[in-house]
């Protein structure tokens, strides 16, 4: 006798995996139906297990386990389920939420009721990177599809968001409108079941453009995979369940036997450490910035402080004169700012690693007052906050923030008869509105925006632009922050076209250096040496646990963790939480990736005993 575990596929269902007896073996991904309440739905199983090794966990159950009714013949893909199986036990998640997840709705509705061969005829499945800017990436893309199409074999570029996946259809579609299709989010019903229909036709390769939950769209000739802006955040799904599309679209890659690409124009530390040892392949590569003939580096020490440098201002009144448009780029609201000595415009640095020190809120012990302290958000170095500046002595010390809000107020100032558009988290919360408002900015001659990074992918080229604060790029709190900021620097360059300028105060911050002398390689091994030093990925695998737990029971929750992850030399941290009376309960472990990558291992045990009331992450960004 089995216990199966399914996850159903009806709607109303307040549960994500439910449990029945079944007499008979069943294959992982078998499409069954099952009772519940009153009436009969289907589901999909995910697990089973002998009733022998359950019977404690059944007699303590507060529920009559009931029989599966019918065991169908259909069922989901074998290279799917391995995929999401796979990716489930890295990332310490239910298998069930993955797929539920990662497969489209109406993916998944055609594979239950179709049956899919998968015999691969590749015999292929290498790992490359590609770093190069972004024109040339299009260049090679069109050419290789080509090429492909004329081996008779088919080709996927995954991309992170909906809009990158659109430029990049628009791109590629050119003499191959028969052949080549885009399937994301935002498309209709209909044209979703066109795309599967002609998708998985064996009898004519095809080029898939798609978000990421498309790769789960099964062909036997999938020759190469392209995880197109590898480096993007937008890859990563933060809400329950927490994973990294990119482990999938790999996997299930691998299952395609195909090639698989990660590009960008700039390749992540992780990617870097695979190819120092070997495991993936560099393909083509370029340290070489792209960017506009009339570009510099601009320390903003200036007395008294202005969000805009003299040279930016003369590059903006520039682009008036000409009516070109102009980009003023910035972080997200709500950042925490950094501070600058008011007499010399020196920014306060972390001792260790020069990154702008960012100003926290801390509890002093056995009182009520909050205390303050500095935190690097790189290196994690903590300091208590200084009365003096370090380079000239002086007594002001101010805390900075740069804002959409605050560099339009300030263009008010400058220049009045300017039409200025803001594109943020705020004013522009869907695609359609960040479109509207870039075709209203290019449509207005000497119009400024001004943004967040969030609107360079939806950019083809701009004439002038200006990063008004490198600093708040470095003062983001997590480990990635150097990679990140270089990232972001190296994408906006690329689309500015007559002259750009990056603003800063910490202009020996080996970031700025290495845009500045363009040594993006040394940069970049330094990344990887630090992230060694400090046991960050790819070094280490980072687990963080955490809870939002009542006042009362925190210290019981704590220990519980403590008991629990004691073997992991764990890191407690108890931290307030948003909701009154609430506290935020957190482990921190640094596990070696020989450990975790076998699944097998105890480690992986003691997270699967943690309730769903854990939030549970793997290599986080941030360790806050």
């Amino acid at each position: 006798m089995k216990i199966l575990t399914i996850i159903p596929i009806a709607k109303g269902i307040p549960r994500d995996e439910l449990s029945y007896f079944s007499a008979k073996d069943v294959a992982l991904g078998t499409l069954v139906t099952v009772p519940f309440g009153k009436r009969s739905i289907k589901g999909v199983v995910v697990d089973h297990h002998e009733v022998r090794d359950l019977k404690s966990s059944i007699k303590s159950s507060d529920f009559a386990l009931r029989n599966v009714t019918t065991i169908h013949s259909e069922t989901l893909p074998k290279s799917i389920f391995t995929a999401a199986q796979n990716t489930a036990r890295y990332y310490s998640q239910s298998i069930g939420m993955i797929l539920k997840t990662i497969i489209p709705d109406q993916v998944f509705d055609y594979y239950l009721s179709h049956t899919i061969p998968e015999q691969q005829t590749n015999v292929r499945s290498d790992i490359q990177t590609i770093q190069i800017p972004y024109r040339e990436r299009s260049a090679y893309y069109r050419t290789m599809i080509r090429e492909n199409l004329g081996k008779n074999v088919s080709t996927m570029i995954i991309a992170p968001t909906v809009i990158q996946a659109e430029k990049i259809f628009a791109a590629m579609q050119l003499g191959i409108e028969d052949k080549i299709v885009i399937a994301h989010s935002k498309k209709t019903k209909k044209h979703i079941d066109n795309v599967i229909t002609q998708v998985l036709d064996p009898e004519k390769p095809t080029v898939l453009i798609a978000t990421a939950p498309f790769a789960t769209l099964v062909r036997s000739d999938w020759d190469t995979v392209i995880i197109e802006s590898s480096t993007s955040s937008s890859y990563r799904y933060e809400f329950n369940p927490i994973f990294d599309l990119r482990y999938f679209v790999e996997e299930i890659a691998k299952s395609y036997h195909a090639r698989i690409i990660y590009a960008d124009t700039l390749i992540a530390t992780t990617l870097r450490s695979r190819l120092a040892s070997r495991e993936i392949i560099d393909a083509r590569s370029t340290w070489h910035i792209s960017k506009p003939e009339q570009f510099e580096v601009v320390d903003n020490k200036i007395k008294p402080f202005s969000l805009l440098n003299e040279k930016t201002k003369t590059l903006i009144q520039e682009a008036i004169t000409r009516g070109s448009t102009t980009l003023l780029l910035t972080t997200r609201k709500g950042l925490a700012p950094i501070t600058s000595c008011s007499d010399c415009g020196t920014i306060v640095t972390c001792p260790i690693c020069q990154t702008p020190l960012v100003l926290h809120r801390k509890q002093v012990t056995n009182a009520s007052t909050e205390g303050r302290i500095y935190m690097c958000h790189h290196c994690m170095h903590t300091t208590l906050p200084m009365d003096a500046c370090n380079a000239c002595g002086g007594w002001r010390l101010t805390a900075l923030g740069v804002s959409t809000d605050s560099i339009a107020q300030e263009l008010k100032t400058l220049f009045p008869k300017v039409i200025s558009f803001i594109s943020d988290g705020d004013s522009t919360t869907t695609i359609t509105q960040v479109q509207k408002m870039i075709t209203s900015w290019k449509e207005t001659p000497g119009a400024i925006l001004i943004a967040t990074p969030m609107i360079i992918p939806y950019l083809d080229q701009v004439d002038f632009g200006c990063i008004v604060s490198m600093d708040s790029l470095l003062s983001l709190p997590a480990y990635t922050t150097g990679e990140n900021a270089l990232h972001i620097a190296l994408s906006f360059l690329e689309k500015v076209s007559v002259q750009a300028i990056l603003q800063t105060r910490s202009f020996n911050h080996e970031v700025i250096q290495a845009i500045n002398t363009e040594n993006i390689f040394d940069f970049m091994k330094n990344e990887l040496e630090t992230r060694s030093v400090f046991g960050y990925p790819p070094q280490k695998v980072l687990l963080k646990v955490s809870r939002e737990v009542t006042k009362d029971t925190a210290k019981e929750a704590a220990s519980y963790l403590e008991k629990v992850f004691a073997p992991y030399d764990a890191d407690l941290l108890m931290k307030k939480s948003k909701l009154a009376n609430t506290i935020i309960v957190q482990a921190i472990m640094k596990i070696e990736p020989l450990l975790w990558n076998d699944f097998n291992h105890d480690i992986h045990q003691v997270m699967q005993i943690l309730g769903r009331d854990w939030k549970k992450e793997v290599d986080p960004e941030s360790v806050l």
